[in-house]
């Protein structure tokens, strides 16, 4: 399998026609069998992921980022809300989106994933809990009402698991926004960590939870990181950090094209 993969395109208005652009182009070019994005699609509250990626020519496998849980006009902005707007919509188009739906298939390639959301295991401040604590109250993700960002990691790493427990014989990518180790965060530099490595994502999801993809593929750091997981009894995961900014800063998107 053909795997065309992206993250963080932050599309807002103006740029809707460009980046959709670039992204038909992509695909034009690599004819792959599957799109994934994982997260920060879209920074307009009225602009949804599930519109964005079902207009495109190829089936779409798809995480949600913190920016879709901030973004939106769901009433109560909530974490619950929004995962329920994403569920209603499940079969309208051929995007498909894993935290709505928990896993979709395709062949004999099963993609699993999430936003999975940060637990402050990737901080090696003293005061770690602090630092989560003060992230979501003043931080984007504070405008989440009740956003409790280690209870919904736990949900996150649960979804996960449950949806790897009849994947048989069948090869698995994971598709998370938040980093499932610390070799993708380009932040990380083995030293005392700013605030911001506290959000990028957690330490060590695969050793953690017996978590072991064939592929894992993140964002949510704008940089971009390549990695090879060993597990303990030599499974191999491939990781991927697409590492797209801002496209009104910089006008470009980035791709990786994966074989799975």
């Amino acid at each position: 399998m053909k795997i065309l993969f992206t993250s963080d395109l932050h599309i807002i208005n103006s740029t809707i026609r460009q980046q959709l652009g670039i992204v038909r182009e992509k695909i034009k070019e690599e004819k792959p069998d599957v799109l994934v994005v994982s997260g920060d699609i879209s920074d307009e509250t009225y602009t949804k992921a599930n519109d964005l990626l079902g207009c495109l020519d190829v089936p779409v496998v798809y995480c949600l980022g913190n920016h879709e849980f901030v973004h939106n006009e769901m009433g109560a902005n909530t974490v619950e809300n929004t995962l329920g707007y994403y569920k209603s919509k499940i079969g309208e188009s051929n995007a498909h989106c894993l935290d709505a739906e928990g896993h979709f298939d395709i062949g004999d390639v099963r993609f699993v994933g999430n936003v999975l959301w940060y637990d402050g295991t990737l901080s090696n401040r003293p005061d770690a809990d602090a630092t989560i604590r003060s992230i979501s109250k003043n931080w984007l993700d504070s405008m989440i009402v009740g956003f409790e960002p280690v209870a919904e990691h736990g949900k996150c790493v649960a979804q996960i698991l449950n949806n790897l427990e009849d994947v048989g014989d069948k090869k698995t990518v994971l598709v998370t926004h938040c980093v499932p180790h610390r070799a993708l965060n380009w932040f990380d530099r083995n030293r005392p960590m700013s605030i911001y490595n506290s959000y990028s994502g957690v330490a060590n999801l695969f050793d953690a939870n017996g978590i072991y993809p064939d592929v894992a593929l993140c964002g949510h750091t704008h940089r971009k990181m390549k990695y090879v997981h060993i597990s303990p009894d030599g499974r191999e995961t491939r990781c991927f950090n697409v590492g797209n900014d801002y496209f009104w800063e910089n006008n470009d998107v980035l791709f990786e094209v994966i074989e799975v």
